[in-house]
Protein backbone atom coordinates (compact mmCIF):
# COMPACT_ATOMS: atom_id res chain seq x y z
CA UNK A 1 0.00 0.00 0.00
CA UNK A 2 0.96 3.39 -0.44
CA UNK A 3 0.53 6.60 0.89
CA UNK A 4 -1.30 8.83 -1.45
CA UNK A 5 -0.90 12.86 -1.54
CA UNK A 6 -4.10 13.32 0.49
CA UNK A 7 -2.62 11.54 3.27
CA UNK A 8 -5.32 8.11 3.00
CA UNK A 9 -4.05 4.71 1.73
CA UNK A 10 -4.94 3.13 -1.55
CA UNK A 11 -4.81 -0.77 -1.98
CA UNK A 12 -4.81 0.26 -6.09
CA UNK A 13 -4.91 2.65 -8.82
CA UNK A 14 -8.24 3.50 -7.97
CA UNK A 15 -8.76 5.02 -4.58
CA UNK A 16 -12.18 6.67 -4.36
CA UNK A 17 -14.64 7.35 -7.18
CA UNK A 18 -13.08 5.60 -10.38
CA UNK A 19 -12.08 7.47 -13.19
CA UNK A 20 -15.34 7.92 -15.73
CA UNK A 21 -13.71 5.63 -18.13
CA UNK A 22 -12.53 2.49 -17.87
CA UNK A 23 -9.21 1.29 -18.84
CA UNK A 24 -10.54 -0.67 -21.73
CA UNK A 25 -12.12 2.79 -22.72
CA UNK A 26 -15.63 2.47 -22.04
CA UNK A 27 -17.50 4.60 -19.75
CA UNK A 28 -17.97 3.97 -16.17
CA UNK A 29 -21.49 3.19 -14.72
CA UNK A 30 -22.93 2.36 -11.50
CA UNK A 31 -24.85 -0.85 -11.51
CA UNK A 32 -27.25 -2.68 -9.02
CA UNK A 33 -26.21 -6.25 -7.78
CA UNK A 34 -29.26 -8.36 -8.23
CA UNK A 35 -27.19 -11.82 -6.75
CA UNK A 36 -29.15 -13.28 -3.19
CA UNK A 37 -25.46 -12.42 -1.36
CA UNK A 38 -25.64 -8.68 -2.53
CA UNK A 39 -29.28 -8.02 -3.40
CA UNK A 40 -29.42 -4.35 -3.88
CA UNK A 41 -26.20 -3.27 -3.45
CA UNK A 42 -24.45 -0.64 -5.71
CA UNK A 43 -21.20 -1.02 -8.08
CA UNK A 44 -19.40 0.82 -10.41
CA UNK A 45 -18.31 -1.18 -13.46
CA UNK A 46 -17.84 -0.77 -17.31
CA UNK A 47 -20.42 -3.04 -19.61
CA UNK A 48 -16.93 -4.80 -20.58
CA UNK A 49 -16.54 -6.25 -17.21
CA UNK A 50 -18.30 -9.32 -17.62
CA UNK A 51 -16.16 -10.55 -20.55
CA UNK A 52 -13.71 -11.03 -18.84
CA UNK A 53 -9.58 -9.04 -18.62
CA UNK A 54 -8.79 -6.00 -16.38
CA UNK A 55 -12.10 -3.51 -15.95
CA UNK A 56 -13.19 -0.87 -13.14
CA UNK A 57 -15.47 -2.80 -11.05
CA UNK A 58 -15.64 -1.31 -7.54
CA UNK A 59 -18.71 -1.25 -4.45
CA UNK A 60 -20.30 2.09 -4.31
CA UNK A 61 -19.96 2.05 -0.85
CA UNK A 62 -16.50 1.31 -0.17
CA UNK A 63 -15.95 4.51 -2.82
CA UNK A 64 -18.25 6.34 -0.62
CA UNK A 65 -16.68 5.95 2.38
CA UNK A 66 -12.91 6.72 0.52
CA UNK A 67 -14.74 9.49 -0.53
CA UNK A 68 -15.13 10.42 3.23
CA UNK A 69 -12.06 9.68 4.15
CA UNK A 70 -10.61 11.85 1.54
CA UNK A 71 -12.72 15.22 2.44
CA UNK A 72 -11.76 14.43 6.30
CA UNK A 73 -7.99 14.50 5.30
CA UNK A 74 -8.45 17.22 3.26
CA UNK A 75 -10.68 19.60 6.07
CA UNK A 76 -7.36 17.97 8.64
CA UNK A 77 -5.38 19.83 6.67
CA UNK A 78 -7.45 22.72 6.00
CA UNK A 79 -8.01 23.49 10.18
CA UNK A 80 -3.97 23.23 10.80
CA UNK A 81 -3.60 25.91 8.56
CA UNK A 82 -6.01 28.10 9.60
CA UNK A 83 -4.39 27.31 13.17
CA UNK A 84 -1.17 28.48 11.68
CA UNK A 85 -2.58 31.53 10.03
CA UNK A 86 -3.95 32.69 13.35
CA UNK A 87 -0.98 31.97 15.08
CA UNK A 88 0.82 34.26 12.68
CA UNK A 89 -1.63 36.90 12.82
CA UNK A 90 -0.68 36.49 16.64
CA UNK A 91 2.42 36.87 16.18
CA UNK A 92 2.39 40.16 13.53
CA UNK A 93 0.60 42.07 15.95
CA UNK A 94 2.62 41.15 18.90
CA UNK A 95 6.17 42.05 17.05
CA UNK A 96 4.10 45.46 15.88
CA UNK A 97 3.68 45.77 19.44
CA UNK A 98 7.33 45.27 20.65
CA UNK A 99 8.08 47.29 17.50
CA UNK A 100 6.11 50.31 18.94
CA UNK A 101 7.71 49.92 22.30
CA UNK A 102 11.12 49.87 21.26
CA UNK A 103 10.31 53.22 19.13
CA UNK A 104 9.13 54.75 22.39
CA UNK A 105 11.86 53.71 24.07
CA UNK A 106 14.31 55.24 21.80
CA UNK A 107 12.40 58.58 21.88
CA UNK A 108 13.02 58.73 25.77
Amino acid sequence: MDLIRSGCWEADGEYGIPASLCYCGRRVVVHTCRTDLNSGRRFFTCKNSEEGGVHVWKWWDDVVMEEFNIVKVRLDEAADKIQNLKRLVEYEAKLKELELVAKRDVKE
